[in-house]
């Protein structure tokens, strides 16, 4: 179990980090070409290779997702059930009626994983078997009693006795997340007859009770910056600094934005710790900001600088296009939120409408 969430994970990683991050920095180097092609013969050329880069972002996105699913990690099990509540019914056609309490969050990722992942399959196997195109599920913990899981469908059930010598009809079936949980400590049950849908109840491993969805502390500066004073002329531009941990993305950023008249990138930094320290001394008049760095994430570091500098603009920035990410993003400060396979035309839209509003 371990190791296979820790490839899966890896796996993850390595797609978002490097394969997803050098095929986004070719699309701006596109975009760079495209404004300056002199032939439409060129611009044609330059938008047929743009659209199978749109295409392979798309392939690594989704495999990305399905090998592990980012907003588990980055905004918790709650927020990780809603995108796979979404994700069953736009892929699969399920409708999953989803509810689950505060205090939900699994207080290990080992754990978190296991009962997401069986969660998934469960839903799958509703999809697939039941002959409904709905399900619910529901996750609570009663005080006292470990995290508590239900899934059910009103589907077309089937004999218990017989699903024995069905046991190697799926690689990770409900005799597979049986085993697995009980290997943590936790439980499972079948309720089903033909006819009678099927409810399945999962007992979590025993585990320290946590408040709820893990939540980033807000840190508070020993003291706040002074702004400096500065001349609001109309021929002032834009300043924006860049807060990215690879230096190909901020590269392509600058170069796009170098091209606007009205646009100056006055710094970048290459994780959130730096790029606070960059606000701080530079004080620039928006911040683009990715969200999935090492050590602090770009969520994290929007909470403590708009809580330092409430006027400051920050737009967050990723390879995510899940709406919970860009939820916890906008719920940190952030005034606006894009994905980096995006239009660029939109983001510069964006740092001009965000400066316009400032004044």
């Amino acid at each position: 179990m371990r190791v296979e969430q820790r490839e899966r994970r890896r796996l993850a990683e390595f797609l978002h980090d490097h394969i997803q991050q050098l095929l986004v920095a070719t699309q701006m180097q596109l975009a760079r070409a495209k404004h300056g092609a002199e032939t439409t013969e060129s611009v044609s050329a330059i938008e047929r290779a743009n659209t199978i880069l749109v295409d392979a972002i798309a392939a690594s996105r989704s495999l990305t997702v399905e090998l592990s699913p980012p907003v588990l990690y980055e905004s918790g099990f709650g927020a990780g059930l809603s995108w796979l509540a979404n994700h069953m019914e736009q892929q699969h056609g399920l409708k999953v009626h989803l509810s689950y309490a505060e205090n939900i969050e699994p207080s290990t990722e080992e754990v978190r994983y296991l009962l997401f992942e069986a969660i998934r399959e469960l839903l799958f196997n509703c999809g697939k078997h039941s002959g409904v195109k709905e399900a619910t599920v529901r996750v609570f913990r009663d005080e006292g009693n470990p995290l508590t899981v239900v899934v059910e469908d009103q589907g077309r059930g089937f004999v218990l006795d017989n699903l024995e010598k069905n046991r190697s009809t799926t690689s990770f079936g409900l005799f597979n997340i049986q085993q697995r949980l009980a290997h943590f400590g936790g439980e499972l049950q079948i309720e089903t007859a033909p006819g009678k849908g099927v409810r399945v109840t999962l007992s979590a491993p025993p585990e320290k009770i946590t408040t709820g969805d893990k939540k980033e502390g807000v840190q508070t500066p020993v003291s706040k910056p002074r702004r400096k004073k500065r001349t609001n002329g109309e021929n002032r531009k834009i300043r924006v600094l860049l807060v990215d941990d690879h230096k190909i993305i901020r590269q392509g950023l600058s170069g796009l934005f170098e091209e606007e008249s009205d646009i100056e990138v006055i710094g970048e930094a290459g994780n959130a710790a730096d790029g606070i320290d960059s606000v701080r001394r530079l004080q620039p008049d928006v911040v683009v900001m990715d969200v999935n760095m090492p050590d602090m994430n770009g969520i994290e570091a929007t909470r403590i600088l708009i809580h330092e500098i409430p006027t400051l603009k920050v737009i967050g920035l990723s390879m995510y296009c899940e709406e919970d990410i860009a939820l916890a993003m906008r719920e940190a400060g952030a005034s606006a939120y894009f994905t980096k396979d995006g239009p660029v035309d939109e983001l510069i839209a964006a740092i001009r409408k965000l400066q316009k509003e400032k004044k």
